[in-house]
C-alpha cells in the first residue's frame, strides 16, 4: 500500500509535469497561456514536494521499539500543546463557524514527545474533525480534553460531524490511506500522528462519542515516562 500510495502521489503530478513542459517546449503560446502552463507545473511540483516532506516527517516518526523508554529526553505538556493548537486555529476564516473547546485536565504530567511533536498531531486531529464537520453540514464544535487515567495520559478529540464507519477506523492510519477527494490530502497526516504516538509507547484509535450522540472521537494514550508498556495494552 505505501509503494502503491508513493507511486500514485508522485507519479500523477509528475505525469502532469512531463505533459505540461512538452506543450512548453513546443511553443506558439502567448504570455498569459505561458504563465499559465507555468503556475501549474509549479502547483504539481507542490504537491510531490508535500508528499515526500510528509513521508520524512512519517519516516523520522516510525517506532523503533515496544517497549517506553526509561529516560526520555524531550518532554511535552499537553495543556501547553492544547493552547498552541487553539491559538493557531482561531484566526482561521474555514473554523469560524466551528467552536473549538480545549479542556485541559488538572495535575497533567508530561509526556515523551516533544510539543512541537504534540502540536502537529493534535492540529491534524483537529483539522481532519473540522473537515468532517464541513462535510456534513454548516457549523458544528470539536473539544479537545485531557486527563490522567491510572498512570496513562489521556487526550480525546470528539468532533459533531457524520463519523467514521467502523470498519475503517483501523484503515485510517494506515499511510495513504484518505477518504478525503482528490488532490485534497495524501493521506499520511494520521500516519504520521500514529506514528508519533506510538514511538513514546503511546495508542491511538477512533471511537464513538461517550454521550451516543453523533460524531468522532479520537482517543490517545501516553504512558508516563519510565513505565515499561506491555505489549498487549498496545492492540
Amino acid at each position: 500500500r505505501l509503494a502503491a500510495g508513493i507511486a500514485h502521489e508522485v507519479g500523477n503530478p509528475l505525469a502532469a509535469i512531463v505533459g505540461l513542459s512538452d506543450v512548453l517546449a513546443e511553443g506558439g503560446m502567448d504570455e498569459t497561456e505561458t504563465r499559465e502552463f507555468a503556475t501549474r507545473i509549479g502547483r504539481e511540483a507542490q504537491r510531490i514536494h508535500r508528499t515526500v516532506r510528509e513521508l520524512l516527517d512519517y519516516a523520522r516518526a516510525a517506532p523503533t521499539s515496544e517497549v517506553a523508554a526509561p529516560e526520555v529526553a524531550v518532554m511535552g505538556d499537553v495543556a501547553d500543546a492544547a493552547e498552541q493548537v487553539s491559538r493557531l486555529l482561531r484566526p482561521q476564516k474555514s473554523l469560524k463557524d466551528i467552536a473549538l473547546h480545549i479542556e485541559p485536565g488538572g495535575d497533567l504530567f508530561a509526556v515523551g514527545v516533544s510539543n512541537d511533536r504534540l502540536v502537529q498531531v493534535l492540529l491534524n486531529l483537529v483539522l481532519n474533525a473540522a473537515d468532517a464537520i464541513h462535510g456534513g453540514a454548516v457549523g458544528g464544535a470539536i473539544t479537545l480534553r485531557a486527563r490522567v487515567e491510572c498512570e496513562r495520559l489521556v487526550v480525546e478529540v470528539q468532533d459533531d460531524g457524520p463519523g467514521v464507519p467502523e470498519s475503517l477506523r483501523d484503515k485510517v492510519f494506515e499511510p495513504f490511506f484518505t477518504t478525503k477527494p482528490a488532490g485534497e490530502g495524501t493521506g499520511l497526516g494520521l500516519s504520521i500522528s500514529a506514528a508519533i504516538i506510538e514511538q513514546a509507547g503511546g495508542t491511538i484509535r477512533f471511537a464513538d462519542r461517550d454521550d451516543g450522540a453523533r460524531g468522532t472521537r479520537v482517543v490517545i494514550e501516553l504512558p508516563r515516562p519510565g513505565a515499561r508498556v506491555q505489549r498487549e495494552t498496545l492492540v
